[in-house]
């Protein structure tokens, strides 16, 4: 898709899929939220989805409403450019005039042409930082948390290698495709992505969180009281809300292992949970190990995370195959092993399978898969980025940065060093 889509941190759900995007806040129920998901993905396979999803809705609410206190958005492809599906309290801005419905029918649908930016936020909620297209939040595909989005114009020319696009997500709530949310502490927020060819400099990529980054121009300036129109609410008037911070890898540990793993030498508890042979306190329960405890074999559990520059996280359950058509690979078809499926960033390449993440007992390996472009690593404490050879593997310590197609990753172990 050539629109870039920038998520703002928060409650709520954003979801996209080809040209349909959708956000509805938490007041909506689970089930609205997964109809919505459900009706965006089959309409993406329209060529007009934004008019095909925005009428099955309001076939749905002329029967009666069954959630009109539930805010959700829909924009996708219209006759006239762009169609806009409002409900609920629920603003959008189309780079001109705020957009609402009225309290009666409690809804609206209106062609909005392709406007630069478009934002679509709760009803009153705080305004969102100015943003650009050099911006590191992309959201291409999947379902995440989030309080809103702004719809930006594509730009044909390359961005700086920070203007990259998110992995592909696949379950709510969570910009990965891990069995239960995860939680991660912030990384090195001096992240340097390895050039595209070596003799290239190495530019910068902004601190990886879930929030989105500063930017440029905010929508131009209207005069208006903060009530508006109607009692609109003029966003912009409004204090910036402060995004959640990411939260502890460590919580990962806590989960229990997926069937199937290979045994590897740990230590339990007094309660019987299996860690890690170092520790000297549980970290499902807290319980002190003491040293000695006599080590035996468990099932390998999850050793942490990958979190993407988008602010994606990938529990490291299982092994990873990064590209932008893992799915091809027989490991992930079998289940063996996880697919990251990204995009590469512009000015850069990425083949189908360019990289992958093997488990090894306790520790993390990066490998590359010899496509062209190349697997590049940053370890921890280190102020530059060296390239695998040809299919090389290199253990990949706690903190270090990965990258391939212009794309960085982190991981972030949940266990000892």
């Amino acid at each position: 898709m050539a629109d870039k889509l920038e998520v703002l941190a928060g409650p709520g759900m954003v979801a996209r899929f080809g040209d349909v995007a959708v956000w509805a806040g938490p007041q909506g129920t689970a089930a609205l939220h997964n109809h919505l998901v459900a009706e965006a993905q089959r309409a993406s396979q329209a060529p007009g989805g934004g008019d095909q999803l925005a009428n099955s809705l309001i076939a749905i609410l002329q029967r009666g409403d069954p959630e009109p206190q539930a805010p959700f958005a829909v924009v996708g492809p219209g006759t006239s450019g762009l169609s806009l599906f409002l409900h609920g309290p629920v603003q959008a801005w189309d780079s001109g005039r705020w957009l609402y419905p009225q309290p009666v029918p409690g809804w609206m649908v209106v062609p909005i042409g392709r406007p630069w930016p478009l934002i679509v936020l709760a009803y009153g909620a705080p305004p969102p930082p100015p943003s650009q297209q050099g911006n590191p939040f992309d959201l291409v595909s999947g379902v995440v948390p989030g309080s809103g989005f702004i719809l930006l114009q594509q730009v044909a020319q390359p961005v700086p290698a920070a203007g990259v696009q998110v992995a592909q997500p696949v379950q709510p709530v969570q910009l990965a495709q891990p069995a239960q949310p995860v939680q991660l502490a912030p990384a090195n927020p001096n992240i340097m992505v390895p050039p595209a060819q070596p003799q290239v400099a190495q530019p910068q990529v902004a601190q990886p969180q879930v929030a989105p980054g500063p930017s440029a121009a905010a929508p131009p300036a209207q005069a208006t009281s903060p009530a508006g129109d109607g009692g609109a609410i003029d966003l912009r008037s409004l204090p910036t809300a402060t995004p959640a911070p990411l939260r502890l890898a460590s919580d990962l540990a806590t989960t229990f292992p997926m069937p199937g793993q290979p045994d590897v030498p740990g230590v339990r508890c007094e309660q019987g949970h299996f860690n890690h042979p170092r520790v000297t306190r549980c970290l499902r329960c807290g319980r002190a190990v003491a040293p000695g405890t006599a080590q035996l074999s468990g099932p390998q559990p999850c050793l942490g995370a990958l979190l993407a520059d988008d602010g994606s996280i990938w529990a490291l359950d299982r092994g990873c195959l990064i590209g932008t058509q893992p799915e091809v690979a027989p490991e992930v078809q079998s289940g063996m092993v996880r697919g990251i499926a990204m995009r590469a960033g512009p000015g850069n390449t990425m083949g189908p399978v360019q990289a992958e993440v093997q488990l090894r007992g306790w520790d993390a390996r990066l490998v590359d898969r010899g496509a062209e472009g190349g697997t590049w690593i940053q370890p921890p404490e280190v102020e530059s980025w060296g390239q695998l050879g040809r299919y090389e593997q290199r253990d990949l310590p706690s903190g270090s940065h990965l990258s391939c197609g212009g794309r960085v990753l982190t991981y972030l172990s949940a266990w000892p060093a």
